[in-house]
Formats: structure tokens, C-alpha cells, sequence
């Protein structure tokens, strides 16, 4: 016996152009009647299963275009400079304009009326698991098509499936970057292909099910019918494009016409003689700016390398004259617990803030070198900041000159060199009793003459230039003298944890280290004699012991 697969989506008196048409999708999918007659008595709202989505399916579809959209509609919004040409609300906008579907529903079905008539209620509810695999089907093959909704219905003559999803294709280069488009993700080909594939997993699920498909397969494909795919659905489709291509040659006329107000708006903004002047002076800030921005961070990052925890649960040195253990770090609250070391079998828990603790495990393990060097850091950060303070007097005392000197009449003279309107020219002479003009040369040799307000401003504005050029190279090296110290401390740091890895691995080491520490601490004279003795007595000793019990052991 053989029974027929059918895939159909929505196209002409069919498709869902409009919010309105959505509603009306939702009330027949989901059996949301207000009050049923004669056409829907036979509907049950009991005997439908959602696959995908909510009992809403305008927001389930509303929610697809915000995700999809957002960020796209927003960048398209924001390079428009006519607020007429702003889209608020995107679904909206496709569900007024009505020139593309809002929204695509397919149906699916395996099997006619004549078979399924036979059928229990729970033989039905076994399409569930079929119907999800063609759910998971679609959206392996069209992945441009994204499914808002999916519900199968069992309370009509054969179990079908209703999947309602938006067509969204990328790359283009008029409108939005990204748009809802039926006639891009279902075109002939790829609903050939789809039908093709989804017909094979159909198959392979009525193989797993022997019980309701045995000896049962599917109808063949049938050439030159509606039965899978609708004529009109192509025809339509190509009055689609059609519509599409109208859509894009007007919206290029409306972006050439912007061009033109644009260029009409950078001719405007052209007649501003000292604008470059002005930029100059805010480039020079910006790069001082700058470079005191990567100082700030540069300190900041040294304060956080000392700031670094160093110790680790279980630790145990001295804090404020008692031997305390680490239990717990909290670094949100910076705060440390840690327990008294003593004999007793339980002693309770005491919270000391990470600082102090940070502060006697230092003392604790190089007995007060690290204050000399973070005295050190100190030192040369107040000499860095004394030095930015200088370079910013500096940078006031040439703005004053360069105020002067604009309002000096005539900052060249003859024979001077420098760029005016993209050229280099040369000052042939200066007249001073003509207020107006000023006589110079170009790069042909030709005589010409121009305002002298213009020919100011541009000399000042070149002197400007070669003057930033060399303070900018300045900080260039500046900077990289930070980068470099900066190494130079993560390197010192790098350095203290392998001391601080070595004592751990190695408590004799560490022992012997603290002693000499507080020998040379307490006593002035402490020579090499005294020193080979307490490190034979600290770690030889321990070795010597350990080689003891062993050899105990092997004789017992």
C-alpha cells in the first residue's frame, strides 16, 4: 500500500502579508474561536499538540523580528538623515507596505483521510515524533527560514502540521542589510531539493514505526500536478521579483538624491578658513590626552601586580603575633579567614581584611624588601608625573605663541616656504601698504596673489603641523619607555613567584632563608662560618634524618 506526502506554503489569496492575515493564521492554528459555529463545531483545541512556539502567535512572530532585526534596523536608521525615511517598527512597516509576505506558513502531511480513518487516537499521536524530525529538517535545510510557530492538528480528517516562520535573507546593498524575503529563501530549486529531502526523512520515520507502516510506503512523486508545490506559486513568485527590482531602482534614486545633499552640505562646510587650524590644536590635545590615559593605566596596572594575592588556602605564617592559617580567600567581600595554629583540637575561625594579611605575609616571607621597592616605584612615578606637568606648561606656552602670531599681520616674509590649498608655495613679496593681498608663486613658477588672512592661517597652520610632528614623535618614544619599565616590573614580579614557589616546595629552604633573615636582623656580625653552619643544621640536618629512618627501616 502506498500513501501520499504533501508540502505546501502560502502564497496568493493564501500568503500572510498582513498582521490581520496573522490573526486570522493564529485563530485557525491554535482554535482560538471566540465563538464557534457551525464551520468550526467539529474543531477541538484538546487534540492539538504545539511543537514550537506559544499560544501567541503574534508574539512568537514578533519576537522573531526583533531578534533578527533590531540591530539591523537600527544601523539603517541611524545613516538616515531625513526622519521620513526612519523605520520605527519593522514588522509593521512590511505588514503596511504589503509589497512581501510578513510571514510564510508550510503545511505538512503524510496520508489521506482513507487511511488514517481507521486509526486509534493514540496510532495518531505517534506523527509526533515524525513531525519533529521534519521540524528539525526544515531547519537544517533553510536556515533562512525562521520557524516562530509549529502546531500539529488531530482533530481533522488526517494529522497534518502548521509551521509559521519568517524568510530572512542578508547582503543587501539597498535598504536594510538584512530583509524578509520569500522569494530568496523558497525559490524553485531549493523547494525541489526540500521536498526531496523531506520526503526521505518521512520515509525513514515510517520505517521505524512498523506497527502503524507496515508494508506501507510513499506515493512516487508526481510530474506536472499541484500536488506538491503550486504553479501559481512560481508565477507569483517571479511578479515578486519583479516588484523587487522596481523597489531597489527607486530606492537608488532616493540615495542619489541624498548623495547630491551631501555634497551639496560638504561645499557649505568648505568656506571655513580656520577649521583645520582648530583641528590641529585638538589632535595635539587628544594625543596628550592619550598618552596620559596609557600613564594612568600603567600605574594602575602596577598597583594591581602589587595587589596580587600571593599566598593560597593552607599557608601558615604570622599575623599580628600569632601563627594563623589561610582557610579562605573572599575576594568580593576582601576579606580572609584564617584559624590560629595551636594544639588544641579546634580553634574558631578569625576574618582579617586582605590587606593586613597581604601585609604580614610579606614582612613574613622577605622580611621588609618588597617597602623598599615599592618606595622605589613611588619615587619614579612622582618624577613621570613631574614630567607630564612640565610638557603641559610647555604645550600652554605654545598656543600663547600661537595666538600671537595669528594676530601678528604677517608672520612670513619673503622667500618663505609652506603649503596653501594642497600646494607649496613660495612668498614672492610682501606689501605692506596693500592690506588685502599678498604676491606668491606655486609649483608651476606662475605669479599669484590671495587674501592675506588666508595666506596667515595657512602659514600658521603648516608651522602647526611640523611642530605637533615632533612633539607626537616625543611621546611615541615616551610611551614606549613606559612599555618597557612596565616588562621590566612584570619580569621582577615573575621573578618573586618562583621564590615564593620554591619555599613552598621546599620548607627547609624556606626555614633557612627566614633564619638568616632575622640573624642578619638582630645580629651585626654574621659570617660565612656561621652561615655554613645553620645551613648544615636546617637543611642538611633534615636530610641526614630522613636517611636515618630509612635505613632503620631496611634493617627491621
Amino acid at each position: 500500500m502506498q500513501i501520499s506526502y504533501t508540502f505546501h506554503i502560502s502564497s496568493k489569496q493564501n500568503a500572510i502579508t498582513t498582521i490581520r492575515q496573522l490573526s486570522k493564521a493564529s485563530k485557525h492554528n491554535l482554535r482560538r474561536y471566540s465563538s464557534p459555529g457551525n464551520e468550526t463545531a467539529h474543531y477541538d483545541s484538546e487534540k492539538i499538540v504545539q511543537l514550537a512556539g506559544t499560544k501567541n502567535l503574534y508574539q512568537d512572530v514578533e519576537n522573531v523580528y526583533h531578534e533578527q532585526f533590531d540591530e539591523t534596523l537600527n544601523h539603517y536608521n541611524n545613516k538616515q538623515k531625513r526622519p521620513d525615511r526612519r523605520i520605527p517598527d519593522y514588522m509593521r512597516y512590511i505588514s503596511d507596505n504589503a509589497k512581501t509576505d510578513l510571514a510564510v506558513e508550510a503545511i505538512i502531511q503524510l496520508g489521506d483521510m482513507e487511511f488514517w480513518e481507521s486509526k486509534s487516537w493514540e496510532q495518531k499521536q505517534q506523527m509526533v515524533y515524525i513531525f519533529k524530525d521534519q521540524l528539525r529538517a526544515l531547519n537544517q535545510y533553510i536556515p533562512g527560514f525562521i520557524i516562530a510557530n509549529a502546531v500539529v492538528h488531530f482533530d481533522e480528517a488526517s494529522p497534518h502540521m502548521h509551521v509559521i516562520g519568517v524568510p530572512v535573507a542578508s547582503g543587501y546593498k539597498r535598504g536594510m542589510e538584512k530583509q524578509t524575503a520569500k522569494t530568496k529563501v523558497f525559490t524553485k530549486d531549493t523547494l525541489e531539493n526540500l521536498q526531496d529531502l523531506l520526503r526521505e526523512r518521512a520515509q525513514i520515520g515510517m520505517e521505524k514505526n512498523p506497527e502503524l507502516f507496515a508494508d506501507i510506503s510513499l506515493k512516487p512523486k508526481e510530474q506536472g500536478r499541484n500536488v506538491d508545490f503550486s504553479k501559481a506559486f512560481y508565477v507569483q513568485t517571479k511578479k515578486d521579483e519583479l516588484k523587487e527590482t522596481q523597489e531597489q531602482i527607486s530606492r537608488r534614486k532616493e540615495d542619489l538624491s541624498d548623495v547630491k545633499e551631501q555634497i551639496t552640505e560638504a561645499r557649505e562646510t568648505l568656506t571655513d578658513v580656520r577649521t583645520d587650524l582648530a583641528r590641529s590644536r585638538s589632535e595635539a590635545e587628544r594625543i596628550i590626552e592619550k598618552a596620559n590615559e596609557h600613564r594612568k593605566n600603567i600605574h594602575l596596572e602596577e598597583a594591581q601586580l602589587l595587589r596580587e594575592i600571593p599566598f593560597h588556602t593552607g599557608d601558615v605564617f604570622p599575623v599580628k603575633g600569632r601563627q594563623m592559617r589561610v582557610e579562605t580567600v573572599y575576594t568580593a567581600l576582601n576579606e580572609v579567614s584564617m584559624r590560629p595554629v595551636t594544639g588544641k583540637a579546634y580553634e574558631p575561625s578569625e576574618t582579617f581584611t586582605k590587606s593586613e594579611v597581604l601585609r604580614a605575609y610579606l614582612e613574613y616571607l622577605f622580611s621588609g624588601m618588597k617597602a623598599e621597592d615599592l618606595r622605589r616605584i613611588q619615587k619614579e612615578t612622582r618624577a613621570e608625573e613631574e614630567n607630564v606637568r612640565k610638557e603641559k606648561e610647555q604645550l600652554k606656552k605654545l598656543n600663547e605663541e600661537v595666538d600671537v602670531l595669528t594676530r601678528h599681520p604677517l608672520p612670513f616674509s619673503s622667500g618663505d616656504e609652506f603649503e596653501y590649498k594642497g600646494k607649496r608655495i613660495r612668498i614672492v613679496g610682501v606689501d605692506y601698504f596693500d592690506e588685502k593681498k599678498v604676491e606668491y608663486r606655486d609649483e608651476t613658477g606662475h605669479r599669484q596673489s590671495a587674501p592675506r588672512i588666508e595666506l596667515v592661517s595657512a602659514y600658521l597652520d603648516y608651522q602647526k603641523r611640523l611642530q605637533l610632528s615632533r612633539e607626537r614623535n616625543e611621546l611615541e618614544q615616551e610611551v614606549e619607555e613606559i612599555s618597557d619599565k612596565r616588562r621590566r616590573l612584570e619580569k621582577d614580579f615573575e621573578e618573586c613567584d618562583t621564590a615564593r614557589a620554591v619555599f613552598r616546595r621546599f620548607p627547609v629552604i624556606r626555614d633557612f632563608v627566614m633564619e638568616v633573615g632575622k640573624r642578619l636582623r638582630y645580629f651585626k656580625e654574621f659570617g660565612a662560618k656561621e652561615l655554613l653552619t645553620l645551613f648544615r643544621e636546617k637543611v642538611l640536618g633534615t636530610e641526614e634524618t630522613i636517611e636515618r629512618s630509612r635505613n632503620e627501616r631496611l634493617r627491621r
